[in-house]
């Protein structure tokens, strides 16, 4: 943000939070030593502290985040002055400090331009201007305003309405626009945090640029909502935002032939994403530029196919390699050492570094410059030169000034740029103006960049302390209310689970949810928010280990709950085999037909495909095979256990055909692999009743799709990370319609065992 950009609080380690989320573990445990020692030494509270010192000390623990929640959902719902209320009233803490802060500026500014605006429109957008002439020291409600030259307004609204249409082109779905409003911000150029309006800074001379950066954000994320995403990774996101902002400014060439980093800020693709969680600098630049190569070998197509993987549960390290049939690792093996031999500093000849700073300097401003001349060796540029670099900076961002008509702001950079500089006459003459004269360096009524008073509050410190005790009483009322629904749900669940009459409907939904659902979720938290988090401590491939790993345990905790329910219901537990088992001759011969029809697919399908080999490192695909077989014994042990036990009723047959049908084939990203996996559960179903063992279904499973996972990369099954030996396309298999039809014909030696339900 050039020298505009205000100094931010004191930016936190992860060594601070560390130490704050130690102080909060002391502070609770406080709490518990305070309640146990009051319930010892005072009779009148012991009753009441009697097997709710927990639940007290969780509420004062919720009472310290409660007004943050407050505000980020009054955020959320764009009441901006409720927002700033709860931060005022929230922790005086460092991490909320400067959060703090800007909630209440952009309040106060969003609130004077509601009481006092108009709106202009362009194309479907609405832009809210405050009412009255363009003040001269905000370039951006200039612009869109058009009172400064009527051929570049109509340029502008033109540029604006093209790039739109090229966002509306490239990402799938047309989102409700918000409303753009153009007003003061407290230190950015804007923000999209809600659905209903999007903030743009006044001082901003590149509105244009803004726009677009934040509806790229908004389309992509409306690109993704209909389906149940894991992941998007954040290098995409930005990248794309910096891509598709700098295609509207008509700048991809300059900047794909001037940008340029230091050594030291380059990181691998995987760490870019948590990147923007440091305080570091040209992460962007790092996400714009493997954008732009994505784009460079992928059409739009094949990016529309990419987002609708995503929206099917898949990771993003998945998507990539099932449409391109690459590794993912390829690609960013070439991004990084594509950047590192056009972006890197250190790895340009003197002549180009000192053309790219130059143009930078009278392009971009002092700050992108000053980042990398900062402990730049001399025998790579010059004092001189860089001094020459830097004065020409300068000039860019006195020049900007000088258009805004902040002439002491122009005369505090030029103090220190070398006077045979040559530059403009006009703003030569206003600082020569300006020094000669008082009342015109005087600074101006405008508040662009103010910083509240740090000290001032609107509120006492007795009101405070009652909106603490207000916070811990809602809490407590939320932790009470809690702990009653909880009990009253886990009574009713369990005795509703042992009743004889329990609907095996119901049952088979409990364990799809919980099972499938909490798959879901733990993957989303661990393959997405932890880079969200600015977690770097993992790869992306090692996350969805990770993940899978937690999935895993998921359905091993679920197998033993429903042990523990089963056994006390009186229910007969059946392992591995049963004495009411039926004559298993003929077992082989299932086994050898499932294997038979699981490898067919596959393998026409690689051959379909040329046996393109797809390169994944044999860690990969060894990490790959050692996850499906522990996934699908676990998973065997909950619904084929199940299975057997619960042969009658509504919903026998169809809840474990669906279940698995959803497990294999995800949210059908292969239609005939769904159907596959539906002729296959069904299968497996009998094969487990019939043999009265969870065991032989397990094997039956692994064999019906264990060789599509190690064989063939496609979306069938959907399975994580890929393992495929081969590349199987990035569509849907027609191969698996016929293997279904084979499976379907196979011998029903254990019909009997399958009554209607």
């Amino acid at each position: 943000m050039g020298s505009s950009e205000i100094e931010r609080g004191e930016n936190m380690s992860i060594h601070d939070y560390l130490s704050e989320a130690l102080a909060l573990i002391v502070l609770m445990g406080f709490a518990l030593l305070s309640l146990f020692k009051l319930e010892k030494t005072n009779s009148v509270f012991a009753p009441y502290l009697r097997n709710r010192k927990l639940r007290i000390a969780v509420a004062i623990f919720m009472s310290l985040f409660f007004f943050p929640v407050v505000a980020l959902i009054a955020q959320f719902f764009d009441i901006q002055s409720l927002a700033a209320k709860a931060w005022e009233l929230s922790p005086k803490r460092r991490y909320f400090a400067e959060i703090r802060q800007r909630v209440i500026f952009d309040a106060e500014t969003q609130a004077e331009l509601r009481r006092n605006f108009r709106e202009i429109k362009v194309g479907d957008l609405r832009i809210r201007l405050k009412k009255g002439r363009p003040e001269r020291g905000h370039p951006a409600e200039r612009i869109i305003s058009g009172s400064s030259d009527g051929s570049e307004a109509n340029s502008w609204s033109a540029d604006l309405k093209a790039s739109l249409d090229r966002l509306a082109k490239l990402l799938p779905g047309s989102p409700p626009l918000p409303v753009i409003e153009v007003r003061e911000l407290y230190d950015s150029h804007g923000y999209f945090n809600n659905l209903f309006s999007l903030a743009i800074n006044s001082d901003s001379d590149e509105p244009l640029r803004t726009i677009m950066h934040e509806l790229t954000h908004l389309y992509l994320l409306w690109a993704l909502i209909p389906g149940l995403p894991v992941d998007c990774p954040r290098w995409l996101n930005e990248g794309l935002s910096e891509h598709l902002s700098g295609e509207a400014m008509h700048d991809a060439q300059d900047w794909a032939r001037y940008a340029m980093v230091r050594q030291q800020t380059l990181v691998d693709l995987d760490e870019v994403s948590p990147a923007f969680s440091w305080s570091g600098y040209a992460v962007e630049w790092h996400a714009r530029d493997a954008v732009a190569m994505l784009l460079d070998r992928i059409d739009e197509t094949t990016l529309h196919r990419m987002i609708s993987g995503l929206r099917l549960a898949r990771p993003f390290h998945s998507v990539y390699a099932i449409v391109t049939g690459q590794p993912f690792e390829n690609f960013a093996d070439d991004w990084k050492e594509s950047f590192r031999r056009l972006r890197v500093l250190e790895s340009l000849p003197k002549a180009d570094v000192l053309l790219r700073l130059t143009w930078l300097a009278e392009n971009r401003g002092f700050v992108e410059v000053q980042q990398l001349l900062r402990g730049l060796p001399v025998h790579r540029l010059s004092k001189e030169e860089q001094e020459l670099v830097m004065g020409r900076a300068r000039l860019f961002e006195a020049a900007k000034c000088h258009n805004r008509g902040d002439n002491l702001e122009a005369l505090g950079w030029i103090r220190r740029v070398n006077p045979d500089l040559p530059w403009s006459d006009s703003v030569r003459k206003q600082i020569e103006s300006a020094r000669s004269s008082i009342l015109a360096i005087e600074p101006s009524s405008r508040t662009d960049w103010r910083l509240p008073d740090k000290e001032k509050s609107s509120f006492s410190e007795e009101e405070r302390f009652f909106a603490w005790l207000l916070s811990i009483f809602v809490c407590g009322l939320i932790v009470a209310f809690y702990s009653v629904l909880r009990a009253w749900l886990v009574t009713r669940l369990k005795r509703y689970w042992l009743t004889p009459s329990s609907r095996t409907a119901f049952r088979w939904l409990v364990v799809g949810i919980t099972g499938l659902a909490g798959g879901w979720f733990l993957r989303f938290l661990v393959i997405s928010m932890i880079p969200y988090a600015g977690l770097v401590a993992l790869s992306d491939l090692h996350r969805i280990m990770l993940a899978e790993v937690l999935v895993i345990i998921l359905w091993l905790v679920l197998a033993w709950q429903l042990d523990r329910w089963q056994s006390q219901s009186g229910e007969v537990q059946t392992r591995w085999s049963s004495p009411e088992a039926e004559s298993q001759a003929g077992i082989g011969r299932n086994l050898l037909a499932f294997l038979v029809v699981g490898i067919l697919p596959p393998l026409l399908a690689s051959y379909q495909n040329g046996w393109r080999v797809m390169g994944l490192e044999a860690a990969q695909i060894w990490f790959a095979a050692i996850l499906f077989l522990a996934l699908t014994a676990a998973f065997g042990l909950v619904v084929w256990q199940a299975a057997i036990l619960w042969k009658d009723g509504a919903g026998s047959n169809v809840g474990p055909v669906l279940v698995y049908a959803l497990f294999r084939g995800g949210l059908a990203a292969d239609p005939y692999g769904s159907l596959f996996a539906l002729v296959a559960g069904w299968q497996l179903l009998k094969l487990a009743r019939r043999t009265q063992s969870p065991s032989f279904a397990i094997l039956g499973d692994l064999l019906l799709c264990g060789p599509a996972l190690l064989l063939c990369t496609g979306w069938f099954p959907a399975c994580d990370p890929v393992g495929g030996y081969w590349y199987g396309g990035g569509s849907a298999l027609i191969w698996w319609l016929p293997a279904a039809l084979i499976l379907l014909l196979l011998c029903d030696a254990g019909r009997k065992c399958c009554r209607p339900g």
